[in-house]
C-alpha cells in the first residue's frame, strides 16, 4: 500500500506539490504496567519486552509524534469487521458536532490530524446556515401576518359586540323598531359570537406560545453563530460513538475546507490515491453522517471530473459535509461539500459534489504529516 502511495507522491510532485517527508525514527510498542498498549519514539530503557513496529521514513499519512498515544486503529479494529476497503476506510471517518450543527470529517495521518468542510466549523455565510436564517425570517413574516388578521379579528368582535346589544334593545322592545329582531336570531348571533370570541382567544393564545418559541430560536440561532464564528475546539465521534475534542488548526481562505487535530491519539487515516483524478463512470464510495446516521456509506459513480470539484452520483445530504470520497480501495479521492438539486423534482436527482484530493494537498499539505 505503501509502494502505491509513492506512486502517487511521485505524481503530485511533478505537478509542483510539495509534500513533506518526516525524518527517520523507530517506533516502539509494549504494554505498561496496566496492560494499556504504549506507543513511543524512545527506547524503553526498563522494558525489554519493548517491539520495534516501524523504522521507515513517514510521509503524509505517518507521522512521528513522540509521546504515548492511544491507539483508536487498534480500538477500532477490534470491534469491527473491515473486510472491504470502504469498510476499513470507515474507521478513520468522524461525526464532528458543532454549535451549529453537524457535520462529517476524516483523518489523514497516524497522529490525528483530520479535514473537514470549512462550513461545518465556520458556517455563517454558507448555504445551510443562510437557509437556517431564512427559514426564522420567514417564519417571523408569517407570525405577523398572523397577529395582523387577529388584530382585525378582535376589532370585528368588538363591532359585533355592538351589533349584539342593538339587537338586544329590539328584542326587549319590538313595538319601538320598524324591523324588530326576533330573539330566534338573537341567539344565533349571540352564539356564533360566543364561539368567534372563543376561537379568538385560542387562536391569540397559540400565536403568542409561537412567538415565544421563536423568539427563543432566534436567539440560540443568533448565539449559535456569534459562537461558531470563533470556536476553536469541537467534539468528534468515532464509529464506535467514542467522543474526542479536537482543535481548529487552520481554515482555507478559497475553499470549503478546514484543517483539524486530535492530539494524544494514534489515528486511522486514509491516503490519496496514486492517480491524479478519478475517470469518468468509475466507482466510489461517499462516507460520512448524512441526517444524524452516523458512519454511512453510499456507493455511486464519477459522472464529471472538474478542475475544482467532481460531481457523482453518489447520495451525500446533509451532515455528509467534510466526509471523504474514496475509490474501491478505499483511496481518497475528494472531500464531500454539497448536492446539487433540481426543484422541480422536489429534490429527488441531484449530484454530489466533493473538492479533489489536489485541492486538499495544495491547502494543507505542509501540515500533514508533521
Amino acid at each position: 500500500m505503501k509502494r502505491h502511495f509513492l506512486l502517487g507522491l511521485s505524481a503530485l510532485l511533478a505537478t509542483s506539490l510539495l509534500l513533506p517527508v518526516a525524518s527517520a525514527g523507530q517506533i516502539y510498542k509494549y504494554k505498561d504496567k496496566n496492560g494499556r498498549w504504549v506507543y513511543t519514539d524512545k527506547k524503553p530503557a526498563e522494558n525489554k519486552s519493548a517491539e520495534v513496529i516501524s523504522d521507515k521514513k513517514t510521509s503524509i499519512g505517518s507521522t512521528s509524534d513522540t509521546g504515548p498515544k492511544v491507539d483508536l486503529q487498534e480500538q477500532l479494529q477490534s470491534k469491527y469487521s473491515t473486510g472491504s476497503p470502504e469498510l476499513k476506510a470507515s474507521l478513520a471517518v468522524v461525526t464532528l458536532r458543532t454549535n451549529t450543527g453537524s457535520g462529517s470529517g476524516f483523518f489523514v495521518s497516524d497522529n490525528g490530524y483530520l479535514i473537514t468542510n470549512k462550513h461545518v466549523v465556520r458556517p455563517k455565510g454558507f448555504s445551510n446556515h443562510r437557509q437556517q436564517q431564512q427559514s426564522l425570517e420567514r417564519e417571523a413574516q408569517n407570525l405577523q401576518r398572523r397577529f395582523s388578521y387577529l388584530k382585525e379579528e378582535k376589532s370585528r368582535i368588538a363591532t359585533n359586540e355592538q351589533t349584539l346589544r342593538d339587537m338586544k334593545k329590539s328584542v326587549d322592545a319590538p313595538g319601538l323598531y320598524r324591523n324588530p329582531v326576533t330573539r330566534e336570531e338573537y341567539e344565533t348571533h349571540r352564539t356564533n359570537h360566543i364561539q368567534r370570541k372563543k376561537d379568538y382567544k385560542k387562536d391569540l393564545a397559540e400565536a403568542q406560545q409561537q412567538q415565544k418559541e421563536l423568539r427563543r430560536r432566534q436567539r440560540d440561532f443568533n448565539l449559535a453563530s456569534s459562537s461558531a464564528s470563533i470556536t476553536k475546539r469541537f467534539s468528534i465521534f468515532l464509529k464506535d460513538a467514542t467522543e474526542l475534542k479536537v482543535k481548529l488548526i487552520k481554515i482555507s481562505k478559497e475553499h470549503d475546507l478546514a484543517l483539524l487535530k486530535l492530539d494524544g491519539h494514534r489515528t486511522p487515516f486514509l491516503m490519496p490515491a496514486d492517480y491524479q483524478w478519478p475517470r469518468q463512470s468509475q466507482q466510489v464510495f461517499a462516507i460520512g453522517s448524512p441526517l444524524s446516521q452516523s458512519n454511512s456509506i453510499t456507493a455511486g459513480k464519477v459522472t464529471t471530473v472538474k478542475e475544482n470539484r467532481i460531481l457523482v452520483d453518489a447520495t451525500i445530504l446533509p451532515g455528509s459535509s467534510g466526509g471523504p470520497l474514496i475509490d474501491n480501495e478505499g483511496n481518497l479521492l475528494g472531500v464531500n461539500t454539497q448536492r446539487i438539486i433540481d426543484n422541480r423534482f422536489n429534490g429527488a436527482n441531484g449530484f454530489g459534489v466533493a473538492i479533489p484530493k489536489k485541492v486538499v494537498i495544495e491547502e494543507f499539505g505542509q501540515f500533514i504529516g508533521k
